[in-house]
């Protein structure tokens, strides 16, 4: 019967382990899957940016081509101070927006890179955590099989000690003697 026992308790222990190992290794698949979810947000977010500076100075160049054509219909030279001033104008804000999308998308891109690592450390933690677990698992049916196989089932409780002896009577604070 106590081998019955034994055998349950290496089975137990052997199942535990491999669900710790289990547990542990799907948390970290999941924690991969959104690293790399992460690292695709973040290349497109780049793109996105760069696409959002590109359109930036194409609009600019629009704005400024207008300018010329207007001056230019309205009988005023393309080369007068205020058209010179007014196209600087422009210039200046399509160049400081493109710039600011530029940065924008990299900004975000970043982000996610760092949430990409973030998960990835999750998922390093995860795989570690199930091997602890399972380490766990097979030291605990261990020490139940070594409980179980040297006292019958009994564990251990730690030293006996002997009863203080009672204090005498002639030496209790409450005693007529300590007054």
């Amino acid at each position: 019967m106590a081998a019955l026992g034994v055998i349950a308790t290496v089975a137990s222990a052997a199942v535990g382990a491999v669900g710790a190992i289990a547990q542990g290794e799907a948390a970290a698949n999941q924690a991969e899957y959104e690293a790399e979810v992460r690292e695709k947000q973040a290349n497109l977010e780049q793109a996105m940016g760069q696409r959002r500076m590109l359109e930036r100075r194409r609009q600019g160049e629009l704005q400024k081509s207008r300018l010329r054509a207007v001056a230019a219909k309205g009988g005023g030279d393309t080369a007068d101070p205020t058209v010179m001033r007014l196209g600087e104008g422009i210039d200046l804000r399509s160049r400081v927006g493109a710039v600011t999308d530029y940065q924008t998308g990299a900004m975000r891109a970043d982000f996610q890179r760092d949430a990409a690592g973030a998960a990835r450390y999750r998922a390093s933690n995860a795989r570690t955590s199930g091997m602890l677990g399972a380490m766990g698992s097979v030291i605990g049916g261990l020490g139940r099989i070594g409980g179980s196989i040297a006292g019958s089932g009994s564990s251990f409780s730690g030293p006996s000690y002997a009863k203080p002896a009672p204090i005498p009577y002639y030496k209790r604070k409450n005693d007529y003697l300590w007054r």
